[in-house]
């Protein structure tokens, strides 16, 4: 019958010596195994991800990619950090988006590459939207977040700028 377990008993014969030599000890082992027969009509297909969760998933990705990678440029003009750094921390940034919501939305982030992946067909066509528009909004919000968390004196204090809106425009 598919789909039912099959069960077998082999039977082992083992001789094993005894401390005399001369007498030999045999021992019967009987063993059962139990192994399931894969029935192909029953795999189950993955759980296609809500809409909403794919959504909240890109906005908080490219929020956090926003805010840590652009808050770490704006800070280099200012307290001297090199490019390497800057990049790392557009890295860390991405990989900490990645570990927390890249499974819900398989972490794209970037329009770009959600039209590459749109492309290369592993992303819906109908799903596209949704993902550019979380995408932007999230990126929006977290320049946004990151103008609202400068002081208003971090632009005039360390840099040739009037005010924190020219040195956060340039």
């Amino acid at each position: 019958m598919p789909g039912s377990p099959a069960l077998t008993t082999p039977t082992l014969d083992r001789t094993l010596m005894s401390h005399d030599a001369h007498a030999p000890t045999t021992i019967t082992e009987t063993v059962t195994v139990q192994t399931a027969v894969d029935d192909p009509t029953t795999v189950a297909a993955p759980k296609p991800t809500s809409l909403a969760a794919v959504a909240g998933a890109e906005l908080f990705g490219s929020f956090l990619f926003v805010f840590v990678g652009l808050g770490a440029a704006l800070y280099a003009t200012t307290q001297g950090l090199s490019t390497f750094e800057v990049a790392l921390a557009y890295g860390i940034a991405l990989m900490g988006a990645l570990a927390a919501v890249g499974h819900v939305s398989g972490g794209h982030f970037n329009p770009a590459v959600t039209l590459g992946a749109t492309l290369a067909g592993r992303t819906s066509w109908r799903r596209l939207p949704v993902y550019w528009v979380s995408q932007v909004v999230g990126a929006v919000a977290g320049a946004a977040a990151l103008f609202a968390a400068l002081p208003a004196s971090f632009a005039s204090e360390s840099s040739a700028y009037a005010n924190l809106r020219d040195f956060f425009s340039t």
